[in-house]
C-alpha cells in the first residue's frame, strides 16, 4: 500500500504511518444510529460486530491521523455496518462510490492504500446480497473473519487476502473464537 506516498508528521505533527480519514456524509455512517440506537450498547450479538465503530474513533483521535490527504500514507474510509453478520453490503458500496467521485486519492492507486473495516460475518466474500469483490480488490480490509472462501466453501472469490488484509478481533469473549473451525487448520498451515 501507500501508493507512492508516506506520511510525514511535518508541522501538523503527524506520527507515521499518517492516516487520512475521510469524512463521509453523516448518512453513510454515524445517522445510521438514529435506526438502531441501542445497537452499540448490546453485550451480545451484534457486539460482536463493532471493529468499526472502534476503529473510527480510534484513528480519529490517533496520533497517525493526518488533516493533509497530500502526507497520507493511508486512507481510512469510515463505514458504519449495523447490520452485524448479515446484510446488504450496500453500506460499503456507497461509500466506495462517493470516495471515488469526490476525491481524487483512489484513483491515484487504485484503492491499495484504501482501508475499509469490513465486520460481517463473510467479510469481503459474497453473499446471497451481494459481493465486495470489485470494489475493494486492491483495498486493505479488516475484518473480525479473516475467511479465505465464500459463505459456499469456494475460494472463488475475493475474501480474505492475507497479503494486504487483517483479521481484527471483534469484541468478543476469549471462548467464542476458540470455538472457531478455521482454528485447527491455522494451526496445521506452515
Amino acid at each position: 500500500g501507500g501508493g507512492g506516498r508516506r506520511g510525514g508528521g511535518g508541522g501538523e505533527g503527524c506520527q507515521p504511518p499518517c492516516v487520512f480519514v475521510y469524512e463521509l456524509p453523516a448518512r453513510m455512517n454515524v445517522l445510521a444510529l438514529k435506526a438502531e440506537p441501542g445497537w452499540p450498547y448490546y453485550s451480545h450479538g451484534p457486539a460482536d460486530y463493532r471493529a468499526f465503530k472502534a476503529m473510527h474513533i480510534s484513528l480519529l483521535r490517533s496520533r497517525h491521523r493526518t488533516a493533509d490527504p497530500r502526507r497520507a500514507a493511508y486512507f481510512y474510509v469510515p463505514t458504519w455496518d449495523l447490520h452485524g453478520s448479515w446484510g446488504n453490503p450496500e453500506v460499503y458500496l456507497r461509500a466506495h462510490r462517493y470516495v471515488v467521485t469526490h476525491f481524487p486519492y483512489w484513483n491515484a492507486s487504485r484503492g491499495a492504500d484504501h482501508i475499509f473495516t469490513v465486520t460481517r460475518d463473510a467479510a469481503g466474500c459474497s453473499t446471497p446480497w451481494g459481493s465486495l469483490w470489485e470494489p475493494l480488490r486492491s483495498s486493505i480490509v479488516l475484518s473480525n473473519w479473516g475467511g479465505v472462501t465464500g459463505l459456499a466453501g469456494v475460494p472463488t472469490e475475493r475474501c480474505f487476502d492475507a497479503r494486504r488484509d487483517i483479521a481484527v478481533p471483534g469484541v468478543l469473549k476469549a471462548h467464542i473464537p476458540a470455538k472457531s473451525p478455521l482454528i485447527p487448520y491455522l494451526r496445521a498451515a506452515p
